[in-house]
């Protein structure tokens, strides 16, 4: 007997007058970071939905991240400063970017990289609090020609197995840098691979396929997700939306399948291995959307077919926000 691919909600929570984020979740799935506001990260033990910890900042965050080791949780703000805490909500220390970068753990260490005011790439040891290494500037030659005002966020993607980093800013060149990682207990290396070429749509967000170098993006005005083989340099087939403006996605911790939500707070989940949507759910049902975008962010949630999705609806009159836990059925 076929099985049919489905979705069941397990649990909503977290709800909130204002829009709540997802953020990310730990490499092991146990804990996931929800935003309920600019200033603020939560921190939940997903099998339980309980509260375990809150972290603070003086302004807006930009991006945040969390340790594979679970032993550290780092943000980067509007400012431009990067703040880093133990698990346990104990400030460990504070880094000036000096300029808006979002920040990544390289897998499986506690080494923390984030765009510099030279545009250069920084790898932060936050065992031993020391910098391990700087690379040369990434954006070299358009640094001269002042092409990044101060409202520019660097975006920053590492493959699965740390071996690559991705930095993109929006410039008119539509430029993707590639660096080579290398780090061993001792020693971290960045060396420039090359650069992904003629990106003419914003990607509205990128990722790295887990398990390949395939590079992945949203060309949200044309429906659909492009890709780039980093090996190879070559493109990869694009993958059709087949409805609204798609708006985000995740990939499953294997990178099987992709989650692809829309503007119409749908999900549609892409089999990578029968290059086809195997399954389209709405998040919503009877609930009224709040706006265009009412889907806040997707998390896929490793060693189980868990999806964390943070939402907004209208709630008798009034916008509510919360995260709602899916089991999927593949």
């Amino acid at each position: 007997m076929v099985s049919i691919p489905q979705a069941h909600l397990i649990v909503r929570f977290a709800a909130s007058a204002s829009p709540v984020l997802i953020v990310g979740c730990s490499s092991d799935g146990q804990f996931l970071v929800t935003s309920p506001d600019e200033c603020h990260v939560d921190l939940w033990e997903s099998d339980t939905v309980d509260l375990l910890q809150t972290f603070a900042a003086p302004v807006a965050m930009q991006s945040v991240a969390f340790s594979d080791d679970g032993a550290f949780f780092a943000a980067s703000l509007l400012d431009g400063k990067i703040l880093v805490w133990r698990r346990d909500g104990i400030p460990l220390l504070t880094l000036n970017a000096g300029v808006k970068t979002e920040i990544l753990f390289l897998p499986a260490t506690s080494l923390l990289a984030f765009v510099s005011s030279d545009y250069c790439i920084e790898i932060w040891d936050l065992h031993s609090l020391t910098r391990r290494c700087i690379s040369a500037s990434t954006y070299q030659k358009k640094k001269q020609t002042f092409l990044f005002p101060d409202d520019v966020c660097f975006k920053m993607v590492c493959s699965s197995d740390g071996s690559q980093i991705a930095v993109y800013a929006p410039t008119r060149q539509g430029e993707i840098p590639l660096w080579q990682c290398r780090f061993t207990p001792l020693q971290v290396h960045l060396s420039p691979l090359h650069s992904v070429q003629g990106v003419k749509d914003v990607p509205w967000n990128i990722l790295y396929r887990p398990s390949t170098h395939h590079l992945l993006f949203i060309d949200r005005f044309k429906r659909r997700i492009l890709g780039y083989d980093t090996d190879t340099t070559q493109r990869l087939p694009p993958i059709a939306y087949p409805d609204a403006l798609p708006d985000t996605f995740c990939f499953s911790p294997q990178g099987d399948f992709v989650a692809v939500a829309d503007c119409e707070g749908k999900i549609a989940i892409w089999d990578f291995r029968r290059a086809t949507y195997v399954l389209v759910f709405d998040v919503f049902g009877e609930r009224k959307i709040v706006d265009d975008c009412p889907i806040r962010g997707v998390c896929w949630l490793p060693e189980r077919n868990v999806l964390a999705i943070g939402s907004e609806t209208y709630v008798q009159g009034m916008g509510e926000a919360c995260v709602t836990l899916w089991q999927l059925n593949l």
